[in-house]
């Protein structure tokens, strides 16, 4: 019998060391309850959200939520946190209904608002952007380029929910290292700046290196100064394949390069690689709406405003491109098949 007990002891704190853990942040300047780094995640003690952010796995790991309560977190902050089991998840959300925005406009050398590193973990709810007033023009002597969301590092990452917006850069950049994560339900719009040539800053900018799929989906994405999704690499030389293995469904893009003069692509899937080896492939774009503004009866309806284009290089033609129950308007052109091996188009309206 007490051999019995010893070991359903024994499994119970088993159990119990791996149960979920929740954590607390609280911006720096809360009047009553400020995050430090000398917290313990704890309500009565919480964190700041660096500190939060970089948590190793003997603190957080699987399962574990990190609440982010009310107000304005200004900073510009990575995040390394992971899980050792690779089928749970971090999840890094607001506390309740609470609103929690990250503001990047401030004084940093970091050219992200939030720049991410690890694996596993899920981003929800949140609102990234600048606040005040900031340049947007590279003739501005101070001026920086800062993107909303830099995902450089770490696979099986979700972005759910967020608001990316008003950002000097690009909303997302998701990177080749990141395989299999998923960006769903988020508002990306009025992200870029002016460079000297034209508006620049994309609402996503995605690659993949990974045989594991890349998912963007349910996503409204209008009004950067540059494109909307750039599927994309402008690099040559690197003699392997990252730009591949990509779905982007139900998803409402629009009016991109709008802020910086002129219409462009609402999506753009190519690679630029002029050795033919790293080349857009198994991308599929399904039940998509891209569209802008266009007054069908004005002659001014004519010349550059694409909604989709495939292609880029004659030397790197995409391949294996589905291309499925999409709208898809924009002036003259609207469609534009540049560069393509294999495609797969059927039931688009353009």
């Amino acid at each position: 019998m007490k051999l019995n007990f010893f070991i359903i002891s024994f499994l119970f704190s088993v159990v119990s060391t791996s149960a979920q853990q929740t954590f607390y942040v609280f911006p720096e300047n809360h009047k009553s309850n400020p995050g430090t780094s000398n917290g313990n995640g704890s309500i009565v003690k919480p964190w700041n959200l660096q500190t939060a952010l970089s948590q190793d796995i003997n603190s957080v790991n699987d399962n574990d939520i990190i609440y982010l309560h009310e107000g304005t977190y200004n900073g510009r902050y990575i995040s390394t946190i992971t899980t050792v089991d690779k089928n749970t998840f971090v999840t890094v959300r607001p506390y309740k209904n609470d609103k929690v925005v990250l503001n990047g406009n401030v004084n940093s050398k970091l050219g992200s608002v939030l720049e991410v590193k690890g694996g596993n973990v899920i981003f929800q709810d949140l609102e990234i952007t600048f606040l005040g007033n900031f340049s947007r023009s590279m003739n501005d002597k101070n001026f920086q380029v800062v993107n909303g969301i830099s995902h450089v590092d770490g696979e099986d990452c979700k972005f759910i929910n967020l608001k990316i917006y008003n950002n000097p850069g690009s909303g997302i950049g998701s990177w080749k290292r990141t395989g299999r994560s998923i960006i769903n339900g988020c508002l990306i719009y009025n992200n870029g700046y002016m460079s000297k040539v034209r508006g620049s800053g994309v609402g996503i900018y995605v690659q993949n290196q990974s045989d594991k799929i890349r998912y963007i989906t349910n996503n409204t994405i209008f009004n950067n100064y540059y494109k909307g999704i750039e599927v994309w690499s402008a690099t040559s030389g690197t003699k392997f394949e990252f730009v591949k293995n990509i779905t982007l469904k139900h998803n409402v893009i629009f009016n991109n390069g709008n802020p910086g003069g002129n219409f462009v692509d609402n999506v753009i899937i190519a690679s630029n690689d002029k050795d033919g080896i790293n080349v857009a492939k198994n991308i599929i774009l399904d039940s998509n709406i891209l569209y802008h503004n266009s007054d069908f009866t004005s002659d001014t309806n004519f010349g550059d405003g694409a909604s989709l284009t495939l292609g880029y290089s004659a030397n790197a033609p995409v391949e294996d491109v589905t291309v499925t129950n999409n709208i898809i308007i924009g002036k003259n052109n609207a469609l534009r098949l540049l560069h393509v091996k294999s495609l797969i188009f059927k039931n688009n309206i353009a």
